[in-house]
Order: structure tokens, then C-alpha cells, then sequence
């Protein structure tokens, strides 16, 4: 009898663990800490790669018979699992829903990438075969180009007129992100990097389609258009979100070097564009206070909403520039701030009726720093 060697006594103990963590997997148990199954299921497939052909280097079927079992749990349970999470990617129709009912269908889509992708890596090394790889960038081809295509979409939405969709647009560029990392599992840095050019080209449309509608209700100064306007204040976490995003990209520009010294960039010019047009709306926001408050006929009601409005935007200004934007934007905040509070004490002083005095009450804690 042929005793078995150290290295196929390895390579069944290995395989056998494996078999038994990715059905648990599969069956709903705890699962296993992925990052060492899978960096086990890597050791595997050198071992197989190194016996050139399982089992046969000590004359026994028995690594072999295990590897095949292996092969079959992956290939033929595990991999549908992980294309169902991966399908899932990107298409909001499919959020929450028609996921698998096992523990890995709550597996994250990126844990399902790096596990597709041990998976095809595991497969050339222990086969030499490269079908789960062919597999794993059809999926990625398909992520990819789903994405594209809802961009695009939006793109051309964005370029509208009266078009300033900032839940859309916010709710795409946390899709193409969540993508992107999905993409970099999967072994596709290439459509990371173009995604990421498409991210950015979304948000600094979302911020001029902002402007846009800001400029059309000062331009018009009517009231339909201020409804516009008030829709995107509504909006404060996904405008900092977009642009939060404009900022990022200037970073990745940087590091891509497409930027140039002399020539500002896009997404620079956008953040100029809205710099001036956050200031005029303020300064047309402090003139309608100005005027309710001195006006005895003009409600209280009339001072509370537009001091609502100047703090959602002096808060926008602040909380941009705590998570990363530019220093101007918080000084135009507290710049706003001081010239409020002058024009509160000189009405407090020049209007002494206790209306007056009850409006100034009443818009004060909307320009209080937080």
C-alpha cells in the first residue's frame, strides 16, 4: 500500500474544511470569516496546481474524488448564490427583493465579488480552466454597462431645463459608487476609474442644473420658481452629497493628472458658479426678512419660513466645509451670520413695536451656529 503523502494528507484535510465551510455557508449556519476561507481555498488550488494532477502523486483517488466534490459545490451552488447577489447590483427594481433565502444571499455584493473572483482564481490553479473567469467578467461587463446606460438617463435629464433632480442624481452616484466597489472585486480596475469619471460628470450636472433653478427664481423673482428652489433645500443631505462628490473628483483628477495649473477645472468652475449663486439667494433671503420684519402686515408665518431657508442653507455651507470643501464656503456662513445679526440689532433699535420685536425673537435661533 502507498503511504499518503504530507502534501495530499494537506490537501484532503484542506478540501474537506472547505467542503464543510461554504455548505454552511450555503445552509444558513454562522458563516465563516470570509477572508480566511477564502485565503484557504487559494492554498488549495496551489496544492492541486502543484501535484500537477491530483491524487496521482501518491497513487490515491481519494484527493481527487474530494477535489471534484469541491468543484461541484462551487461551480453548481455556490456561484448561482453569488450571481443572484451580483445581478442584483445596481438595479433599483431589485432592492430588497429576489435575493436568495440563504445566509449568502445576505452576503454583501462585495464579499460576493471576492468570492467569485478566489473562485476563478481557485479554478486556473487547481484545473488550469478559466470558466468561472469568463463568467466573472461577463458580470462585470454586464454591472458595467447597466450603470452607464441609467447614467446616461439621467444625463440627459440633468441637461434639461426646470430639471434639478437632486434625489435622482444622489441616489445614482451612491449606485455607481456601490458599483465601482463591486467592479474593483471583480477584478476590473479599468471600469472603476470609468465609473468613477461618470460619477463625477453626474454631480457637477446635478450642481449646475442647482444653479440653474436658483438663477431662473432671482432672474424672475416669481414665486412658481421659488418652489423649485425650496424642492432643492428640501434636499440638503443629497446636495452635500453631490457636492461632496465635485470634491472627491478633484482629488481623483489630480492623482489621474488630468488637471492643469493654468486652466480651472470643471468641476472647480462649478463650485465657483454655485459659490455665487448660494450668495445671492442669501442676500435675497436677508432682504425679504428685512422687510417682513419691519412690515407690520406681513405675518410672523412669513419670517419663520424664510428664516428656515437661510439656516438650511448657512448649515449646507457648514457641513460642506467640515466634511472636506472649500474654507469660502464656511466664512460666507459666518460672514452671512454677522450682517444678520447687525441688521437684527439695527431694526431692534429703530423699530421699537413689540410685532417687530417678536419677529427678531423668532429668527434668531435660525442663524444661531450649531
Amino acid at each position: 500500500m502507498v503511504p499518503t503523502s504530507s502534501h495530499t494528507k494537506r490537501l484532503i484535510a484542506l478540501q474537506d474544511s472547505l467542503i464543510s465551510r461554504f455548505a454552511s455557508l450555503l445552509n444558513g449556519k454562522a458563516p465563516p470569516h470570509l477572508p480566511n476561507l477564502l485565503e484557504d481555498l487559494e492554498q488549495h488550488g496551489k496544492l492541486c496546481h502543484r501535484s500537477s494532477a491530483v491524487g496521482k502523486s501518491s497513487g490515491l483517488g481519494t484527493a481527487l474524488t474530494g477535489t471534484a466534490a469541491l468543484r461541484n459545490l462551487l461551480i453548481d451552488r455556490v456561484l448561482p448564490e453569488l450571481f443572484d447577489i451580483l445581478d442584483a447590483v445596481a438595479r433599483p427594481d431589485r432592492t430588497g427583493t429576489g435575493l436568495p433565502s440563504s445566509q449568502m444571499g445576505r452576503m454583501s455584493a462585495v464579499d460576493a465579488g471576492e468570492t467569485l473572483s478566489a473562485i476563478a482564481r481557485w479554478e486556473r490553479l487547481a484545473f488550469s480552466t478559466a470558466l468561472t473567469a469568463q463568467r466573472q467578467q461577463d458580470m462585470a461587463r454586464l454591472l458595467y454597462s447597466r450603470i452607464a446606460a441609467d447614467a446616461t438617463g439621467v444625463s440627459e435629464k440633468l441637461d434639461m431645463p426646470d430639471q434639478a433632480e437632486l434625489g435622482k442624481a444622489a441616489l445614482l452616484i451612491f449606485r455607481i459608487e456601490t458599483t465601482g466597489l463591486v467592479l474593483g472585486s471583480l477584478g476590473q480596475p479599468q471600469m472603476v476609474v470609468e465609473l468613477k469619471r461618470i460619477s463625477r460628470r453626474i454631480a457637477r450636472l446635478a450642481m449646475r442644473s442647482v444653479s440653474r433653478t436658483i438663477r431662473q427664481y432671482l432672474d424672475s423673482r416669481e414665486m412658481v420658481a421659488h418652489f423649485d428652489v425650496s424642492s432643492i433645500l428640501s434636499e440638503i443631505d443629497d446636495l452635500l452629497l453631490i457636492l461632496q462628490r465635485i470634491i472627491q473628483g478633484e482629488d481623483e483628477e489630480l492623482k489621474e493628472g488630468a488637471g492643469h495649473p493654468f486652466i480651472v477645472s470643471l468641476g472647480q468652475d462649478t463650485l465657483d458658479v454655485f459659490t455665487v449663486d448660494a450668495e445671492a439667494l442669501l442676500d435675497h433671503y436677508m432682504t425679504i426678512a428685512q422687510r417682513a420684519l419691519t412690515n407690520e402686515s406681513v405675518s410672523s408665518t412669513v419670517v419663520e419660513i424664510f428664516g428656515r431657508h437661510i439656516q438650511t442653507l448657512l448649515r449646507l455651507l457648514d457641513s460642506f466645509t467640515r466634511t472636506g470643501g472649500p474654507h469660502r464656503f464656511r466664512v460666507m456662513a459666518q460672514r452671512t451670520r454677522v450682517r444678520i445679526d447687525e441688521m437684527l440689532k439695527d431694526i431692534d433699535q429703530t423699530s421699537p413695536q413689540a410685532k417687530t420685536a417678536e419677529k427678531i425673537a423668532l429668527l434668531r435661533p435660525y442663524i444661531a451656529s450649531r
